[in-house]
C-alpha cells in the first residue's frame, strides 16, 4: 500500500515536560500523559504496536509501526497514480478482465482473429493459465473474481453469442444462456458469479437497453437502462451499480438500485470503449475513445466525476479491474495490439518520521 510522508518543520523535534511547562521528570520508563502528568510507560491500553499496516485502514486509525506513527487518511483527500505493472503473455485487444489488482483475470480478445487464452495477474506478472475458453470470443463482459467468474456472450468470426462461460479458477464449463445474442465491449457487466448484471450491449444493427441478470444458473431480464449504450464501463454490484460512457462518446451516468436505472453524474470527456473499476460510490472510468485513444481517468464519488492522473499510455478496448484504491488495466489498442499493464494505487495511509 503506498504511503505519503507528511513533512513539517518540528518533524523529530524532542518534546520536554519544560516546553510544555508541566512538571515531571522524564524517563525511559515513564510517559508524559495527555493531562501532563508524568507516570509509568505501559504498551498496553491506547497503545496501538501494529507488526505491520492493516489490510483495510479507517480514515482516522492511528498505530506505531516500523518507526513510523501512521494515520489512515480519507481516501478521497488523496491522489491516486498509473505506474507500469507486468506484461501479459500476448498482444490483444478486446479482452476482459475482472478481479482486483493482486488477483486478476483476462479472457478472450482479438488480435488476427479471436482468443481462447486465459491469462491471471499476482500484482507482479502475469502468466497463462491452464484453462482455455471452450469459445473463441471478443468484447464478451467478464464478471465476478478470478476464482468464480463468468464470461458474457460476445463476438466470434462473423457472429454475436448468447452462449457464456464460468470459470472456477482452473477451468471453465458451460453457464446460462443469455436471453439474445449480444456483444457489448469489455466493461458492460458487474457483480459476482451468482448475481451479475449485463447492461446495454449491441444486438447486431441495433444497441440496446437491456438489462440481464444471472442467478448462478440462469439469466432473465430485469428493468432496461435509461438510455441504449455500447462500449460502456459498468461496475459495482446487483444492488448498486453504475454505468458510464458509451458509443457515440457518452458523458451519462445510470445508477442502478437492484431493481431500476436513475441518472448520476456526468463525465467530463466523454467516451466509447473506455473501462474501469470499482463501486457505485467509489468508481473510476480510464482509457477508451474519444474518437482518437484516451489516457483520461475520472473518479467517481456516487455524485459526480473528477478527472485523476492520466495513463502512461492510452489505450481502448483495454481490459480493467480491481477497486478506487487499487486497480489495473492491460492490453487494448494503442498504436497497435498492447500487452503491457499499468497499475492505479490511491494512498491510504500518511504517515510521520519518528
Amino acid at each position: 500500500m503506498p504511503l505519503t510522508t507528511i513533512k513539517g518543520s518540528n518533524l523529530g523535534a524532542i518534546i520536554t515536560n519544560t516546553q510544555l511547562n508541566t512538571t515531571g521528570t522524564a524517563s525511559s520508563a515513564n510517559v508524559l500523559k495527555g493531562t501532563f502528568a508524568w507516570s509509568g510507560a505501559s504498551r498496553s491500553g491506547l497503545t496501538n504496536f501494529a507488526a505491520s499496516d492493516p489490510a483495510t485502514p479507517v480514515a482516522g486509525d492511528i498505530w506505531y509501526q516500523g518507526g513510523n506513527v501512521k494515520v489512515a487518511a480519507n481516501p478521497n483527500i488523496l491522489s491516486g497514480i498509473w505506474s507500469s505493472g507486468g506484461n501479459l503473455p500476448r498482444s490483444e485487444e478486446q479482452a476482459p478482465a475482472c478481479g482486483s489488482q493482486k488477483s486478476g483475470l483476462l479472457a478472450g480478445g482479438e488480435n488476427s482473429g479471436y482468443k481462447t487464452e486465459t491469462d491471471m495477474y499476482d500484482g507482479v506478472a502475469w502468466t497463462a493459465a491452464n484453462g482455455v475458453l471452450t469459445t473463441a470470443r471478443a468484447n464478451s463482459p467478464l464478471i465476478g473474481s478470478s476464482g468464480a467468474a463468468i464470461i458474457c456472450g460476445g463476438q466470434a468470426t462473423g457472429v454475436l453469442l448468447d452462449g457464456c462461460e464460468e470459470f472456477d479458477g482452473t477451468s471453465w464449463a458451460a453457464g446460462g444462456t443469455l436471453t439474445d445474442d449480444m456483444t457489448s465491449g469489455t466493461s458492460n457487466g458487474f457483480g459476482i458469479l451468482t448475481a451479475a448484471v449485463c447492461a446495454g450491449g449491441s444486438l447486431g444493427a441495433s444497441l440496446s437497453a437491456a438489462t440481464q441478470l444471472y442467478n448462478g444458473s440462469s439469466w432473465s431480464l430485469g428493468n432496461s437502462l435509461l438510455a441504449t449504450r455500447n462500449y460502456a464501463v459498468a461496475v459495482g454490484k446487483d444492488s448498486a451499480g453504475v454505468i458510464t460512457g458509451g458509443t457515440y462518446y457518452l458523458t451519462s451516468t445510470e445508477e442502478y438500485d437492484g431493481t431500476s436505472w436513475a441518472a448520476g453524474g456526468t463525465l467530463n470527456t466523454g467516451r466509447a470503449q473506455l473501462t474501469g473499476a470499482g463501486t457505485q460510490t467509489a468508481a473510476l472510468a480510464f482509457a477508451g475513445s474519444t474518437g482518437s485513444n484516451s489516457n483520461v481517468t475520472e473518479e467517481y464519488d456516487g455524485t459526480s466525476w473528477v478527472t485523476g492522473d492520466t495513463l502512461t499510455t492510452a489505450r481502448r478496448s483495454a481490459g480493467g479491474a480491481g477497486s478506487q484504491n487499487s486497480a489495473f488495466v492491460v492490453g487494448g489498442y494503442g498504436s497497435g495490439y498492447l500487452s503491457s499493464t499499468e497499475e492505479w494505487s490511491k494512498p491510504q495511509i500518511q504517515y510521520y518520521d519518528v
